[in-house]
């Protein structure tokens, strides 16, 4: 808990008089903050100590002023005080009381409008749209419409808590959430009402219902994003980081995706491989599309749909991962050495415009933007997913057949068969191993049993 109250310096000055000074006292620490006003002892005698009113019978003009200078809202110095500790909260810190006490009224060397978050988020999410990473765009658009629910969920107490302004029903404020506000308390709250009420209901009557862990890792993942952009641009200081790695810590550790193991085992990717679909179908489409990508060095859906004549060669296929395109400041190139069934996929289902600028396949061919190649490519996925869902029941295959499989196996079936992290790595177009271990299943039981053999 942190006070405030009045003290009176009574160290002599050069015309004899003390000094009033804000003593403000949090866990149990005090420190002295000047108002530079300099009065006698009689006076200070007078002066209510704890912001009672003054007798209304008062006509000393001198007494009067003392009182304003000290005790008018919002600028006197009594009131600046109490104001600064309520909007810090649980964030107080006398370094930051200072900094706020010393320049109040006065405009901030760091803008209000950098360290409000939601705008942060906003401009965040309205760049990547427009650089055309539309999933990243989407994510940070969507976190902070998540932020705004969550916060109007908040009790009053919970506001103060956390040192959010709400205002009260005759003098609402604007929504503003800053980087101060978002405290470890604060991410492990929202954490909580995700896994509850994260979802946002379909229709009036509808409640909301929780969200995954993944959906929470990927929202908080880009908040720490945010942050570290914050920190490195000098707006929020490395000691209000709210995020850590370490387990134990007092801080908010991000949780761990539901990472399932998506690769399928050595019999099961033989079936589909030997599966005939009915030709000219949009079952063959996407049988063929699920094997371009597992031949592909698991490409995935988004990078296959952009794919250009250009990206050609006689024997090898060349091409940039959308995902990590603007990332990189060297451009990462992807080899794919080219067989015959890929060959064919192409010949099948391949743009008829031979152009060399021209769309390998035909699926985005009539965009007109990244917002309607985004929905183009996600149909092409959905509709893959579909019907090799149907392939995977009639061929008695467990678990989700859809393209992250092919992507996940195509790395499982390289380490099974003994090629080392760091190629697969390159094959994948990571730049972390740490990232590439993920898509890793592990070896299949008669792999295990031989290696456990030789103990």
């Amino acid at each position: 808990m942190t006070t405030v109250n009045l003290f009176f310096d009574t160290r002599a000055t050069k015309d004899g008089l003390g000094v009033i000074k804000i003593i403000v006292t949090h866990n149990r620490a005090q420190r002295l903050y000047t108002t530079g006003i300099k009065t006698d002892a009689e006076q200070w005698k007078q002066l209510p100590k704890k912001g009672e009113k003054l007798d209304n019978r008062v006509k000393d003009e001198t007494r009067l002023k003392l009182y304003a200078d000290i005790y008018s809202t919002p600028n006197g110095f009594y009131r600046r005080a109490e104001s600064i500790i309520e909007a810090l909260g649980v964030n107080f810190d006398f370094d930051t009381f200072k900094d706020l006490y010393d320049n109040w009224g006065i405009e901030k060397k760091v803008e209000a409008e950098k360290t409000d978050l939601l705008k942060a988020l906003s401009a965040k999410s309205e760049t990547l749209l427009k650089n055309g990473q539309v999933s990243h765009g989407t994510n940070f658009g969507a976190l902070g419409k998540s932020l705004q629910r969550f916060i109007h969920t908040l009790t009053k107490s919970e506001c103060k808590e956390y040192g959010l302004s709400v205002g009260n029903v005759r003098n609402p404020q604007p929504l503003k959430l800053e980087y101060r506000h978002v405290t470890p308390d604060f991410l492990k709250h929202y954490q909580e009402w995700m896994e509850h009420e994260g979802k946002a209901p379909q229709s009036p009557k509808s409640k909301p219902t929780g969200v995954s862990i993944t959906t929470v890792s990927i929202y908080t993942r880009a908040l720490r994003t945010l942050f570290n952009e914050a920190i490195e641009a000098g707006i929020v200081k490395q000691e209000s980081y709210p995020f850590s790695t370490r387990k134990g810590s007092s801080k908010y550790s991000i949780p761990e995706s539901e990472n399932i193991k998506k690769a399928l085992s050595r019999t099961d990717i033989d079936k589909i491989k030997s599966y005939v679909p009915e030709p000219d179908s949009m079952e063959q489409r996407a049988h063929d599309l699920w094997l371009l990508s597992y031949y592909g060095n698991g490409m995935n859906v988004a990078d296959i749909c952009r794919l250009k004549r250009s990206n050609l060669t006689a024997d090898y296929l060349h091409f940039e991962r959308t995902k990590t395109k603007v990332s990189n400041k060297k451009p990462l190139i992807i080899s794919v050495k080219l067989r015959d069934e890929m060959r064919q996929i192409m010949e099948r289902h391949g743009h008829t415009d031979k152009n060399k600028n021209a769309y390998l396949f035909p699926f985005l061919v009539k965009c007109k933007d990244s917002k309607e190649e985004k929905q183009a490519i996600h149909q092409v996925i959905k509709m893959t997913n579909k019907y090799m869902k149907r392939i995977g029941e009639k061929l008695g295959i467990e678990g989700d057949l859809n393209t992250y499989a092919a992507r996940h196996s195509f790395a499982t079936t390289l380490q099974r068969t003994g090629a080392p992290i760091s190629f697969i790595q390159g094959k994948l177009g990571h730049k972390k191993s740490t990232t590439t271990e993920i898509y890793l299943a592990g070896f299949e039981p008669e792999q295990e049993s031989k290696f456990l053999s030789e103990l």
